[in-house]
Parts: structure tokens; sequence; C-alpha cells
């Protein structure tokens, strides 16, 4: 009795293996045959980026014993901001035309049995993503080798004023004559500090100076309540976090002037400082 006990388990394993090996045929028959190869040239990706747009990155891709088109796409990639969409990827390939997005699968090697192509790469960036290294990768439709994508997102402020230029009228600090200046930031830094100080003015075409310590500056309100401050020292401007281009503050400047002031004009430059948060 134990052999044909034997014999009969044996049976049922031959049988159940080959529904199994069946199984997989059935679902790999889609795919490149076997023997096909798909290489990629690096076998990775480290893009710089900054305000608006990475630099281009070329890929290779080289095909042996096609059967079937080979296409990528790419996933979101993490970092310290959440994540790059993967519609910020751009790429560009004999079958694409002009650049497109990564958010879908693109074509890379057609059904030809060998070929190689390339393909260019970039990525946007907007004043939302925050700088810091974004980590995703290139993956194919039919489970070819994955590319793996390092962007390192700089950080960038741009600080702009209206009017660019202005002259300060001299006068008494008791009833003084001011200047406005509207303040502008665009900045991707997770929370960043502006501060602005003066060097000390310079008469034209000569060598007297007037000091920074008689140059005011405060922040504009409603009813002229801020106390004024001198510039010999910074002075913050405004706070904030990541965004495009907005007025961030508007500030009043004042000089004070002396009767010992010998007459002409007084250049000097109105500079402004970030500091940045991580």
């Amino acid at each position: 009795m134990k052999p044909i006990k034997i014999k009969i388990l044996q049976n049922r394993t031959f049988f159940r293996g080959f529904i199994i090996s069946l199984a997989i045929l059935v679902l790999t028959g889609g795919r490149n045959t076997a023997f096909a190869e798909v290489v990629v040239v690096p076998i990775s990706l480290a893009f710089e980026a900054t305000m608006p747009a990475s630099s281009l990155q070329k890929l290779v891709f080289i095909g042996k014993g096609l059967s079937n088109p080979v296409m990528y796409k790419i996933l979101p990639a993490e970092g310290p901001g959440g994540n790059l969409q993967p519609a910020k990827f751009k790429i560009k390939t004999p079958y694409t035309g002009n650049f497109q997005p990564l958010d879908k699968f693109r074509t890379v090697l057609s059904k030809t049995g060998d070929e190689r192509t390339e393909a260019l790469l970039f990525v946007e960036i907007d004043w939302d993503n925050i700088p810091g290294v974004y980590n995703t990768r290139m993956v194919s439709n039919s489970g070819e080798r994955e590319v793996p994508i390092q962007v390192t997102v700089l950080q960038k402020t741009i600080v702009s004023l209206n009017p660019a230029k202005f002259d300060l009228i001299p006068s008494d600090m008791k009833s003084p004559i001011v200047e406005k200046i509207q303040i502008f930031v665009a900045s991707n830094s997770r929370q960043w500090h502006l501060y602005c100080m003066t060097e000390s003015l310079t008469r034209e075409g000569g060598t007297e100076q007037i000091n920074t310590s008689r140059v005011y500056v405060r922040q504009l309100s409603p009813d002229d309540s801020l106390s004024w401050h001198r510039l010999d020292k910074p002075f913050e401007v405004a706070r904030g976090g990541p965004g495009p281009n907005r007025k961030v503050a508007t500030i009043e400047l004042a000089f004070e002037s002396k009767r010992e002031d010998r007459p002409g004009r007084y250049e000097g430059t109105f500079r402004f400082m970030i500091s940045n948060s991580p």
C-alpha cells in the first residue's frame, strides 16, 4: 500500500507543476523575448536645478533582439519639499517630436530588432520647490532596467525695488522728507529673512562722506506711528517662505542733513541681505 500512495503524490506534483509553468508563459508572452537586451548609458542621472529649469542631460538606449517597443515614464520624485511631479520631467526622443512630459510612457526604442537612440531630458522647477535632494526613477512598460534619477534643487532668491533708483532729499528728522520704496521678493527658501543697510555716502567729485547713521528707515504705516531706525545696522524689512515674485513690504527712507555738510551730490549703495533657514 505504501508504494501506491507515493506514486499518486508524484503524479499530483507533476500535474500542479505543469499548470504553474503554463500560467507563467501566458503572463510573460507580451514582453520582449528572453534573449532581448536593453542597455541604458549612463545607468543613472543627476540634475542640478534652479528656476526655471535644469540643464539638459542625455541618456542613450541600446536595444538588441527586441520584439516590442520599449517605453519609459518617471515616478514622483520625493524630497524635503514633498514631491516633484512626473509632469515636471520632460523627454525628447526620435519618437516624441518635441519635449514631452514623462508622466506617461514614452517610446525610447521601437520594434526593429537592434536599435540605438538618444534621449534628452530636463526638469522644470518653480518657486514652491524648496532646496534639497529629490530622488526618483524611470521605469519601463516591460520590466527593463530602471534608471535612478536625483535632482538637487538649488536655493534662489530675487529681490527687486520700485523704484530701482532713488534720491534722498536732505531734511530734519523732526519733519523728514521721505522716499517710499516697494520691496518685492521671489524665493524658494523654506523660511527667509530680508535685511537692508547702506554704505557711507561719498560726495561726487570729492572725498567728504556722510555716515550711515544719518540715513533712516522704517516700515510704512497708515498713521506714521512706527519708529525710525538708523541704517548703520541691518534693519529687518520682511520675512516669509517660498513663492513667486510678490510685494513683501513698503519702507520709507530719510536723510538727516547738517549745516556743515558741503553742497553737492552724495552717492552710496543700498544693500539687501537674505538669511535663509534650513
